[in-house]
């Protein structure tokens, strides 16, 4: 063989990726799962986006730059690609990726059933005092709750979450004289990222006067 023929058959070597992608380990899956095309429609749909407090205009951060440190955890970052994917196939591919990543559920799933699930049955178990068999049920709702939440649109920010549930299952407990539940389930939503003010703000006032019921302080 010629020359000429070896230099025609040499392959130019796919560069490393970087970015975001390069930062979670996740270049290889990347470059296999995905078609030429696929990765293309995906990366369009980050024109402009922030990384780590600098704009990027332009510059493809799924896979160009240097990431050093990103809040959320690989899957969450799946999740956020996830929601600016239209092609079912492709999203198909992202879900079976953070499952991977999350041994089983997505987010907002726990022993694969929703949070949705389980806060009904939560509430209907509470509303007939039946508060031991309704503990383990919070708690998968809550767990669900605050693991869909919190992923938000933006590659590298958390989202805050929504303090609704909380306020509902404090309300029951509120009802079930069961102050130190109610104590419990406010104190879980201040762990959260999460509002000062509006309905988050309405949380803390009650979560305040749920103490001083439970102290003894203060009278329903």
């Amino acid at each position: 063989m010629g020359f000429f023929s070896r230099f025609r058959q040499q392959v130019a070597p796919t560069p490393p990726v970087e970015g975001l992608l390069g930062y979670y380990g996740l270049g290889d899956w990347w470059l296999k799962v995905f078609t030429a095309n696929e990765r293309k429609e995906i990366e369009a749909m980050w024109g402009y986006v922030t990384v780590q407090g600098s704009p990027m205009m332009n510059e493809r951060p799924l896979t160009r730059g240097h990431v050093t440190s990103n809040p959320l955890s690989a899957a969450e970052f799946l999740m956020v690609m996830l929601g600016r994917v239209t092609e079912k196939k492709t999203a198909d591919k992202v879900r079976t990726k953070v499952r991977e990543l999350r041994g089983g559920d997505l987010p907002g799933f726990v022993n694969g059933k929703t949070y949705a699930v389980y806060m009904s049955q939560a509430k209907e178990l509470l509303e007939n005092g039946r508060i031991a068999e309704a503990d383990p049920i919070v708690d998968k709702a809550l767990t669900g709750w605050e693991d869909k939440q919190r992923i938000g649109p933006f590659l590298t920010e958390l989202s805050v979450v929504p303090p609704a549930p909380y306020w509902d299952f404090a309300v029951l407990y509120r009802r079930l004289k069961d102050y130190a539940r109610e104590v419990a389930v406010l104190e879980r939503f201040t762990r959260q990222p999460h509002q000062t003010g509006g309905a988050s703000g309405k949380n803390l006032e009650r979560l305040e006067k749920a103490r001083a019921l439970l102290a003894g302080h203060e009278t329903p």
